[in-house]
């Protein structure tokens, strides 16, 4: 229907109305107040024209009572911050009542005196108003009670003043009339913001305890409790319906007038012991608005409420309005009240609101149920397929499926991160080109694993990912347009880093981001499982014993010789036996050596240090060799204490490997090992002045040190070289890449 422009209601959120606003805001008291001070003035140059003396004399005392409200403003705001200062002190707030009568009594004083000396004049006419700024500053401040108390007192003062003035009856209560009318007006719009202030923040309080319920059918009765309480009604009633709505022919959805029937209530609040008829509500249910109270005294649409059996009940009205969720009606919320016509449009207002925020609530609380559902059918079938997995890409392919299926992700990408430095190993990549070496950019992952918590990134908007994604080939060749990071382990025990990516734009939900850090809690437990069972460095086998192999085929060589001195001392050869049991303990003392040398020992207090491990294990091996004699030179900063013990581990097995090869193989009398500490990468180097050998033709052997470059490079993404030449020693370098602990700028 056409609405005339003039009645059109405003946009409040139109930037006129908003600056508008703004501007009240800050300026409405100062231009209150200067537009007084101008008035004041006027008056008083009009009134005091002739006389400069008392003109001044005015204007001082004006400007004294203006100073003294100032004060008494600044005093009332340390009073409500719970100051006591000595301006509160002298000011006392709490007695605004009295400060305000007082002000008024002042007021029709200073009018009375102004007759002695101009008579009925400018002044008297209008600087009676000034009795009207304590009355609206006592609006905001007190009861009604007591600001009726005052304006009865102003107007009582304002009529005898002008009755004393020489007025008649008539002029004499206009004044008073048109004062009261004023302050009663401004007192009533102060009033009413407030009413709808506190509504607004009850309502939000209501909403809020919706949307912390998580399960809000199963708290319908608490809930229905609560809203009757805050909104102060004595009898209220939720309807659900018994069966999913079905669309009535020709009615759209909803159900037919008849099909009331099939609501039921869920829950009430006063109502224990009254039996209510659902049909009546079927005219709120088919046309999905308010029902508004009759005024007959009779049941809406023909319903009956009936109290018990077969008492008739005492209400006389009510108002329903629906219940809407996802766009679909899903209840009715019901209040009634014994009084004919209790009802009006502030509680169809304020009742509405309450349903859409009970709708709001049902709707987010069965989604969350229903994606709770999915996302513990999810865990449990990925649970039962991850425990048949043997080995890390098992896992995550059955990881991959389930993002694939599940979340429809494109592309998956998994990095185990070295034990101790955090560096990321090769990836394993699904559903991406798997030839790529490094999919993320470095720094890019680099940052991501130093934050170490988990990051779902709209690329086109990311700040991860934007300044590097022209250098990102990966990112670029396979169109990413959103990607979830999500960290496997501890921040103290990291084990890898999942990559979900989507080619379009995706909205991670709270539930789809715990499915997915679920996931991550999943694959790091299998990736920690699999690490206990990583092939360890197994050093010396082939350089103590001539035999290239683990420790047991050395023990098979001394069962052999112990065999043999049992044999001949059992033939009486004691010569053949005593060298069999020399070389039986022989073998024994070189097998606890390099039982000792093998594996470092975690150190339970700080007596040793890693350089004088390193150093004393050297010196052995260097005396076990042949010429024995030789000496080690060791070089490891204090630093190295504080790396974690799997680095250590993985330098001591490397450096003594190394040595154990330059004293045995290379006959080196002088070995030097140094280690380097930096903040991105730790490096070994082992040198010794043995007689060198050709790295081309060189063969390398099971547990020497070319399958142990070749195990950490596999375990801690370390890059080792040996360099060599026959006459000039051996130089073996390593080096273990190491995640920064802050992010560089």
């Amino acid at each position: 229907m056409f609405q005339p422009k003039h009645l059109t209601r405003p946009d409040p959120f139109s930037w006129q109305y908003r600056w508008l606003l703004r501007l009240g805001q800050r300026f409405y008291y100062p231009v209150a107040v200067v537009s007084l001070v101008a008035i004041i003035a006027l008056v008083i140059r009009e009134t005091f024209e002739n006389d400069p003396f008392r003109r001044r004399m005015v204007i001082l005392m004006m400007l004294a009572a203006i100073g003294v409200l100032l004060l008494f403003w600044q005093a009332e705001r340390q009073w409500a911050r719970g100051q006591r200062t000595l301006l509160v002190r002298l000011a006392r707030p709490d007695l605004l009542l009295l400060w305000a009568a007082l002000a008024e009594v002042l007021v029709a004083l200073g009018l009375l005196i102004s007759i002695n000396y101009t008579g009925r004049g400018p002044a008297f006419d209008h600087l009676w108003l000034l009795m009207l700024f304590p009355l609206l500053y006592l609006s905001e401040r007190v009861t009604v009670r007591g600001f009726v108390l005052v304006l009865v007192l102003a107007c009582n003062l304002l009529l005898l003043a002008r009755h004393l003035a020489g007025y008649g009856f008539a002029d004499s209560l206009l004044a008073p009339l048109w004062l009261g009318l004023l302050a009663a007006t401004n007192h009533y719009l102060v009033r009413r913001y407030f009413m709808y202030e506190r509504r607004a923040e009850l309502l939000r309080e209501v909403a809020n305890d919706l949307s912390n319920t998580p399960d809000v059918d199963a708290a319908l009765p608490a809930l229905a409790a609560m809203i009757a309480r805050r909104l102060r009604y004595d009898h209220l009633a939720i309807w659900m319906p018994l069966l999913p709505p079905s669309p009535a022919p020709g009615k759209g959805p909803g159900m037919g007038v008849g099909e009331g029937e099939l609501l039921e209530l869920r829950a009430s609040y006063g109502l224990s012991d009254v039996k209510l008829d659902a049909a009546r509500l079927a005219g709120v249910w088919r046309t999905q608005k308010p029902q508004f109270p009759s005024s007959s005294g009779r049941p809406p649409e023909g319903g009956k409420w009936v109290r018990g059996e077969d008492e008739p009940s005492t209400f006389k009205s009510s108002l329903a309005v629906p219940i809407r969720a996802e766009g679909q009606p899903v209840g009715v919320l019901e209040v009634l009240s014994p009084r004919a016509d209790e009802f009006w449009e502030f509680d169809t207002e304020q009742l509405t609101l309450m349903a859409d925020s009970i709708g709001l609530a049902l709707a987010r609380s069965r989604h969350a149920q229903r994606e709770a559902q999915n996302l513990r059918d999810t865990l449990w079938e990925t649970v039962r397929r991850l425990s048949d997995c043997e080995n890390v890409e098992e896992m995550f392919t059955v990881l991959a499926a389930e993002a694939h299926q599940r979340l429809n992700a494109d592309v998956v990408l998994l990095y185990q991160l070295a034990p101790g430095t955090g560096y990321p190993l090769a990836p394993f990549i699904i559903g991406g080109d798997a030839s790529t070496p490094q999919p993320l950019p470095t720094a890019t992952l680099a940052e991501l694993l130093i934050r170490w918590e988990p990051h779902y990134a709209t690329l086109a908007v990311d700040a991860y990912f934007t300044r590097r994604r022209v250098a990102d080939d990966f990112i670029a060749r396979e169109n990413l347009h959103t990607l979830a990071f999500l960290p496997l382990g501890s921040r103290t025990e990291r084990a890898g880093a999942l990559f979900i990516g989507y080619r379009r734009a995706h909205h991670f939900s709270p539930l789809e981001k715990l499915t997915l850090e679920a996931f991550a809690s999943l694959a790091a437990e299998h990736i920690n499982r699999a690490r206990a069972t990583w092939g360890k460095y197994e050093a010396f086998g082939g350089v103590l014993f001539g035999v290239h192999g683990p420790l047991t085929l050395s023990a098979d060589s001394l069962r052999r010789l112990i065999g043999s001195a049992q044999e001949a001392l059992a033939a009486s050869e004691t010569s053949s036996a005593a060298q069999a049991l020399a070389a039986a303990q022989k073998v024994v003392r070189r097998l606890e050596i390099a039982a000792m040398l093998t594996r470092l020992s975690k150190r339970e207090s700080d007596e040793t240090s890693l350089q004088e491990d390193v150093r004393r294990a050297a010196t052995k091996i260097l005396h076990l060799a042949e010429p024995a004699g030789g000496r080690a030179v060791v070089n490891i900063p204090p630093e190295a204490e504080d790396l974690p013990f799997a680095i250590q581990d993985a330098v001591y097995c490397l450096a003594l490997e190394a040595t154990a090869n330059a004293s045995f193989h290379g006959g080196a009398l002088r070995v030097e090992i140094a280690l380097e500490v930096e903040p991105t990468a730790l490096t070994l180097t082992v040198s010794d002045n043995g007689r060198g050998f050709d790295t081309k033709t060189a063969r390398p052997g099971p547990n020497g040190i070319f399958e142990g470059l070749a195990l950490v490079e596999k375990q801690f993404a370390a890059r080792g070289a040996v360099h060599s030449a026959p006459g000039a020693g051996a130089q073996v370098i390593v080096t273990f890449p190491i995640l920064p602990e802050e992010i560089e700028n």
